[in-house]
Order: C-alpha cells, then structure tokens, then sequence
C-alpha cells in the first residue's frame, strides 16, 4: 500500500522532519471526512511506533488528536485510537528523555472537560500516570490541576468518579498534598450540598480504601472542628 511504501522510505531515511507530518495529521484527525480520520489516525498509530523518542516535541498534538478520536462515532476509528493512546501512554512512560510536561497537562486538563465518558476516562489515566512517574515535577501543577479534578467528582458517570478519585489519592500521597485535597474536598461539599448527600459517602469510603484510612478520619475531624 501507499502509507507501507511510505513508512518503509521514512525508516530507511537517516533524517526525518516529523513536525510537518504531525501537524497535518493532527488536523485530519478532527475532519469531517470518516476516511480521513480513520487514516490519521492509522498513520499517527504508525508514526508512534515508528518515530519513538524523536517525537517528544510533539507529544502534546499527538495525545490532542487521539482524544478527539478516542470517542469517535465511527467504532474502527475509536478502536485504533484506544490502541494509539496506550502505546503512546506506554511510550511517555518508559522515556528516559526530558519531554514538556505542562503542554501535556493543558491538553488533558482541558479533556476532562469533554462530553464523552471514554476521553474523560484516557485523560485521567494519563494524568495518574504522569504523577507515578514524575511525582517531583508534577507538584508544580497540582495547584492548577486539582480544581479541574475536585470539579470531576461531580462527574454524572460513576466511573469517571472512580478513576478520578484515584488521581486525588496519588497527589495525596504527599504529606504537603493530602491536607490540601481533603480541605478543598470538604470546601466542595459545602458549596455543593447535591454531591454532598449523592456522592460524600462513596467519595469518603474510597478514598479511605486508597489511602489510610485513619489518617483521613483524623484529618476531616480536624478540618471540620
């Protein structure tokens, strides 16, 4: 095919100028046009395992395409998104190079934003991985990052809740974090008297089974006092 013969000359090419390519495929991945996505994304899926580490600049457009995909209304485009997403999720993970961290960031904060439950879902999932793998260089962002989080708890999908209460739990790790995550959640609950009296239970019981448990009682009972 066309995009093998392609991909075949790229490999065999001692330099290759990835920003061009991206940007163009980025920009397919929203077309209107079915068969224009479903080849981005197959060639960004491509690209990925092709590129490695030399797309670290480009780390962010890429992620920003596969979650526009990741919740597409075609199922083969989902499918080979949700393939993209882990590899370029497993790829991030196990660099040993220095990659933008924040423009990450801005594109998973703004997706937890979106209105499909399988977007909302991925963008969690990044974001726990980031904090396990760089727990020291992300505690610049929790200040920007925890009002989206605590506004997830309202999520309508339990789900979303679920994976979301996983991410406020690993920043809680961190003795500096975890006072600061149960005083904004208890701030929340106050001024939302709804997810208060539909979700403080399950929120309180998991983060209890996450964290411990005794720690977070003692805790509430010395915010709340």
């Amino acid at each position: 095919s066309a995009l093998a013969e392609f991909l075949r000359e790229i490999k065999e090419s001692s330099v290759v100028e990835f920003g061009p390519m991206v940007s163009i495929l980025v920009a397919q991945c929203s077309t209107a046009k079915r068969l224009n996505r479903l080849t981005a994304i197959t060639w960004v899926q491509e690209f990925i395992n092709l590129g490695g580490d030399r797309l670290l600049l480009f780390y962010s457009d890429i992620l920003g395409a596969i979650m526009h995909c990741i919740s597409d209304t075609d199922a083969e485009i989902r499918n080979v998104a949700g393939q993209t997403n882990q590899e370029l999720l497993v790829l991030v993970n196990d660099t040993t190079k220095n990659f933008e961290v924040s423009s990450l960031l801005q594109t998973l904060t703004a997706e937890l934003s979106s209105t499909h439950i399988p977007t909302r879902m991925a963008a969690l999932r990044w974001i726990n991985m980031l904090l396990e793998k760089l727990p020291e260089d992300m505690k610049r962002f929790i200040e920007e990052l925890l009002p989206a989080l605590l506004r997830t708890l309202s999520d309508d999908a339990d789900e979303v809740v679920l994976m979301n209460l996983k991410v406020l739990a690993r920043i809680s790790l961190h003795d500096e974090q975890f006072r600061a995550v149960l005083i904004a959640t208890v701030d929340l609950f106050a001024s939302d008297r709804r997810l208060l009296e539909t979700r403080g239970s399950l929120i309180v019981r998991k983060l209890c089974v996450l964290l411990d448990a005794k720690k977070i009682y003692i805790s509430l009972a010395g915010i709340l006092s």
